[in-house]
């Protein structure tokens, strides 16, 4: 989910992982004819109005995959595969408010290795929600050091106090012993990053939600494990300074 806070009021952006569920050489004859129409429930893109009586109206684009496929070359045919299989799978989603996108990030695949970053525009925010709304821009491949264990993004939130999104890479098939690790993009189009080498997570935490937030008056980071809980760093922590080099 990415909250979009806008000049027509606030703004909740939903998608699924756009993933698919059929293992790669395991399907029958009609599961491979379908294999690349995944459900509704898989395929849409939600967004959901917050009206200023916190009434929430939400509206659907059930067939945004096969648009978010045709128009992202780099996805090709990993599309009809599952995630472990290096298929399409979405773990991030956010908004950047200088290009006006939604930021998907991408678990798998990672072409030659860079974790890579989907950007769809959104012409009028004030515009009916359709696929006509939409403007596929090009991909940014984060460049970070691809030595070791392949990496995907398992989460990705934009900080307006760093005015750049906070960004999540962790392994990105069951194989991959890549660990969590925390990085800064302020939507530059080469992919430059920025790491946090001094925040680490324990083994045991997967760390598939990351957001800034304000807990008990204080300015923080706090990150959601999928196993249950959350941890948190304040924004004073020496930690997340950017070191000069």
């Amino acid at each position: 989910m990415a909250l979009v806070e806008h000049e027509y009021g606030k703004t909740i952006f939903v998608s699924p992982s756009l993933s698919n569920k059929i293992r790669k050489g395991f399907e029958t004859a009609p599961q491979r004819r379908d294999r690349a129409k995944p459900s509704a429930a898989r395929a849409g893109l939600l967004r959901v109005d917050v009206r200023e009586d916190d009434s929430l109206h939400a509206k659907l684009i059930p067939d945004f995959r096969e648009w978010f496929v045709a128009y992202s070359p780099k996805i090709g045919e990993s599309a009809e595969w599952t995630p472990d299989d290096a298929g399409l799978n979405v773990e991030g989603l956010s908004w950047d408010p200088t290009s006006r996108a939604l930021v998907f990030g991408v678990r798998t695949p990672v072409p030659h290795g860079r974790p890579m970053l989907v950007r769809v525009k959104v012409k009028d925010l004030a515009a009916p929600w359709t696929l006509e709304n939409l403007e596929m821009l090009d991909p940014v491949f984060l460049n970070i050091d691809v030595t070791g264990d392949e990496m995907g993004v398992r989460s990705i939130e934009y900080d307006p106090a760093r005015e750049a999104s906070l960004v999540v890479l962790a392994n990105s098939t069951s194989e991959s012993e890549a660990p969590f690790l925390l990085f800064l993009w302020d939507g530059n189009d080469k992919g430059e990053v920025h790491q946090f080498e001094d925040v680490w997570f324990t083994e045991r935490m997967r760390v598939e939600g990351v957001a800034p937030g304000t807990v008990a008056g204080r300015e923080a980071i706090v990150f959601v494990d999928d196993r249950g809980g959350y941890q948190l760093i304040w924004n004073e922590d020496p930690r997340l300074e950017k070191k000069s080099k």
